[in-house]
């Protein structure tokens, strides 16, 4: 069977630190854990079948290597430096990294969390945030804290703006003011009514009110809530907040779908190329696109999900906050009032 990979180095592949002393039962350890991993890996379909059949053929070549003391010096040194070279890219993609942060304004600390995340493995937590200098925000873009003020700070940052998302984001954060208002003062009656029928004398009662708005990239308004329900404040920084948290975690999950994409993509490339295989491997390359592009479809489904979960979430949150000790029967009614204008919410564009 050939192969383009370069021979690889075999302190590096059997996991074993070159700058330790020999050990030959050790060696034997890391070996035998290695031949059952490719063994296993060479009844599998692919780059990792072909990868595992290709290291078991390198066994005898490995043990010649490593039981001679010369030729194991000189795999141990150039392991010193292929490890070497690793580190110094990693470094350079972590200062790449740090410049990126450090060039915000402020940040919040989920960036933090995942820059320390993607670095672990070569500088402990401390040192990464030595190295950060802008200031970390809360969680919510547009405090001061609800108990201070009835005036919410929201930002609309999709550029450019279009008045189908800004007014879809108006006249669905009125239906919850109203809705959270109307939880608020226990008028359960009114909710269902206001749900069923969105008469508009209610989001008049509820007295929301726009007392500023700029627009200079990004837009930016003021949401003012009745002062004699403080908890309307409270609820709406607890929805955006969720959301755009929400938002984050699943853009993740759609670049991480998208990269499986464009990796099938790629995969479906070269085998057209590769048309002299035989037909019986190009049948086990068939069944294993349809099985990646299956796994696609299911993480795109999970994205779809998780959404929904994430406006029940911040719903039972928000019905907590503003109807404290509800009976189940009154939560549930009020959770079902609140979660179509929720997910309509996440459905905005640059809400935050």
């Amino acid at each position: 069977m050939t192969t383009d990979n370069t021979k690889p180095n075999f302190y590096i592949l059997l996991e074993l630190n070159p700058d330790e002393s020999w050990d030959r039962t050790k060696f034997e350890q890391a070996l035998n854990q290695k031949k059952a991993q490719w063994a296993g890996d060479a009844l599998t379909i692919g780059k990792r079948a072909q990868l595992g059949k290709w290291y078991l053929s390198l066994v005898p070549e490995i043990r010649r290597t490593m039981e001679d003391p010369e030729l194991r010096a000189i795999e141990a040194l150039l392991a010193q430096v292929e490890l070497a070279t690793r580190k110094e890219e990693r470094r350079e993609e972590f200062e790449r990294a740090l410049a990126y942060i450090n060039a915000k304004n402020s940040l919040e600390e989920i960036e933090i969390r995942r820059l320390v995340e993607d670095f672990k493995d070569i500088f402990p937590e401390e040192q990464i945030r030595s190295r950060i200098t802008p200031p970390i925000d809360l969680p919510s873009t547009f405090r001061p804290p609800t108990h201070a003020t009835s005036v919410l700070h929201i930002r609309i940052s999709e550029e450019p703006l279009t008045a189908q998302n800004l007014a879809t984001i108006v006249s669905t954060l009125t239906e919850l003011s109203t809705k959270y208002w109307l939880i608020a003062k226990g008028r359960f009656s009114d909710l269902i009514e206001y749900t069923q029928t969105h008469n508009g004398r209610f989001a008049e009662e509820a007295n929301v009110v726009i007392t500023r708005v700029s627009y200079n990239s990004p837009f930016n308004m003021d949401w003012k809530v009745d002062l004699s329900a403080p908890s309307v404040a409270e609820a709406l920084v607890t929805t955006i907040d969720g959301i755009t948290q929400r938002r984050e975690r699943l853009e993740k999950a759609k670049l991480e779908n998208q990269a499986k994409a464009v990796e099938i993509k790629e995969t479906e490339q070269k085998a057209e190329q590769e048309n002299q295989m035989a037909l019986l491997e190009q049948e086990k390359q068939r069944l294993e696109l349809e099985r990646r592009r299956l796994e696609v479809l299911e993480k795109q489904l999970e994205v779809q999900k998780k959404g929904i979960e994430y406006a029940l979430e911040i719903a039972e949150k928000v019905v907590d906050t503003l109807h404290p000790g509800a009976d189940p029967a009154t939560r549930a009614m009020e959770i079902q009032a609140l979660l179509p204008n929720l997910v309509q919410l996440q459905n905005g564009k640059g809400l935050e």
